[in-house]
This record gives structure tokens, sequence and C-alpha cells, in this order.
């Protein structure tokens, strides 16, 4: 999600105020984002919101709906709670890359007057509510050690994650903490999602070939790696997927089997924010479907060398590396 600009790109921050945001900074403008959805959601608006304040110094705030959500599954969720006394008035509706490119310009404009890596004005003289569901994938993953420093599991959490995945393991002789083998993580969305990516960007549910193609991607290059699989719908998983070398968490809570899979060295995911943000989490590759339709512009802009586009069918018989 670049931004659109005519002049030559400006470093991305993190630029900063003089004088930091706090508390009593109550009549400066602020930035808040739509909290509906689910969990992968919830988090990629946060993480999207946060790197607003991260990249151009501006003021924000967490709707308590959001909060209330992501602070039962996460020990640090730091960003202020809007509250009438310290953020006042209506904000104006925006589009996350509609506000994105505003102070990408913004920014530049006064960088480009001063020597100092400092912002010594406020970018925005109106407050903004962000109202889409921002997934800028490609800033979240060239923030990654950032991002991932924003999520925390509460300790319950990371512990029931990590004896679903022990219980997983048994078979093999090993724990998640003994073993002699790469964990490859894959996540696959089924029971909730196919009207949803039927209606929006005209796809098809992802079948057993996308899953294939990702085992034989990892295959080649890893040494014995093992598969361990999420889903909403462990049914399909066990009849398409499983494997000598593919097993299935017995799983029934979503924030449970999104620690499970930042726990993986590398990841598989399919479409959706879930899947997304579980995989950036967590450390090593990520595989997606290769997806050639234009509706589906959530990769488009993706450059990392960790991120790689697997076929999703038979008829695409090759890899395609961002």
């Amino acid at each position: 999600m670049a931004a659109n600009t005519d002049s030559a790109p400006i470093p991305l921050g993190p630029w900063r105020h003089k004088k930091c945001y706090t508390i009593t900074d109550c009549d400066q403008p602020y930035v808040t984002v739509n909290h509906a959805g689910r969990l992968g959601n919830k988090m990629c608006q946060y993480a999207s919101l946060y790197l607003l304040r991260h990249l151009f110094g501006v003021r924000v705030s967490t709707l308590d709906e959001m909060y209330t959500t992501l602070d039962k599954i996460f020990k640090n969720i730091v960003t202020p709670v809007k509250k009438p006394a310290c953020f006042v008035g209506k904000p104006k509706g925006i589009s996350y890359m509609g506000l994105y490119d505003k102070l990408y310009r913004t920014a530049a404009q006064v960088l480009s007057n001063t020597s100092s890596s400092f912002i010594p004005e406020p970018l925005l003289n109106t407050s903004y509510h962000i109202y889409d569901y921002p997934r800028p994938q490609d800033l979240l993953l060239e923030h990654r050690k950032l991002i991932q420093s924003l999520f925390k599991f509460r300790d319950e959490v990371m512990e029931n994650a990590i004896l679903n995945i022990n219980n997983a393991l048994r078979s093999f002789n090993a724990t998640y903490h003994h073993r002699d083998f790469p964990i490859v993580t894959v996540h696959v969305r089924r029971t909730d999602y196919e009207k949803h990516m039927k209606n929006l960007f005209n796809l098809t549910q992802l079948n057993k070939h996308y899953y294939t193609n990702a085992f034989k991607f990892y295959k080649k290059r890893l040494k014995r790696p093992l598969f361990l699989v999420a889903s909403d719908d462990p049914k399909w998983c066990r009849e398409n997927l499983l494997a000598k070398d593919v097993i299935v968490i017995a799983s029934k809570v979503p924030a449970e089997d999104m620690a499970a899979m930042t726990l993986g060295d590398h990841h598989i995911i399919s479409y959706g924010t879930f899947s997304f943000m579980g995989a950036l989490l967590g450390n090593g590759n990520i595989t997606h479907p290769l997806t050639t339709n234009p509706r589906y512009r959530f990769v488009k802009c993706i450059k990392s060398p960790v991120f790689h586009n697997v076929p999703r069918s038979k008829k695409q018989s090759y890899y395609k590396r961002r």
C-alpha cells in the first residue's frame, strides 16, 4: 500500500514530534479505527492504527469494544481507550489508505522545509475515524518485529496453545520444546468464508491442491518438516490433508489457534486476516495462495524475501516469489 505521491519517496519514519503526546494533550486531534470484525480483523486494525502513531507521530485511540476483546488475549494493549473527557468531538470518517496518503504527503512537505528528523508541528488539524477494515499487509510485514512486540499473549492462552501442540506431537514422541524437526503451521479457514470470498473477490474456496503445493514448497527447502494444521473445519482437514507428516490440532478456541500459529518456524496461510496475523507474529517464511484476480489486491505490493505466492491449483504449475 505505497503512498500515491508524485515526488520521490521520503524515508518512512518513525518520525516524532518534539513533544510526545501524553494523557494531558486532550486538545490535540486524534485517530480511531473501526472495531468491527473478528479477532484477525481487530488485530489488523489495531496494528494498522499503531503504525500511524509509529510512522507519523499522530495521536491515536482504541475504541472500548476493541480494547476489551484484545485485552482478554494479550497483556500489552497499550494505546489509550477513547474516553469523552480527553478525546472530544466527533471525528471525520476516512479510509485508512486515504488517511495514510494524507499523512505521508503532509509529512513530506513539512520535512522538506527542515533538516531535523523531528516533526515540529502536528500533521493533523482534524480528528479522524477510520471506517474501513485496514490490512496494509505490505506495511505490516515491513514492520514485522514492531508488530510482534504489540501482541504478547497472556500466559494462559500461550500455555494452552503449547499444550495443544504437545498433544498433537505425542505420536512423534516429541514436544514443542523438544524436537529435531521444523514445524510449519498451516491455517485452513472454511466454514464461514465461502460466500464472503465469492461476493467480495470472486474467489472460490481453497482446495487441497494449494496446501499440497505449499507442502512441496517447504519439503524442497527444509529437512523433515512437520505440518501442524489449525482450522475451523478439522474434519475436512483430516479427510483431505492428513499424512504421516501432517497433523491437525484439536482446538476450538480461536485465540489458542492464533497463539499456536505464531509458534511455527514457517507458515502456510489461507485468505484472511486471521491467517496473516498468525504468520506475521511468527518467524520464518510465509506462503500465500497465488491469486491473479484483480479484485483481490491485498498482497499485490508485498516485496519481501520471506513472502511467497504458491499455486492454488494444478493448473498453476510455478512458484512466484515476491
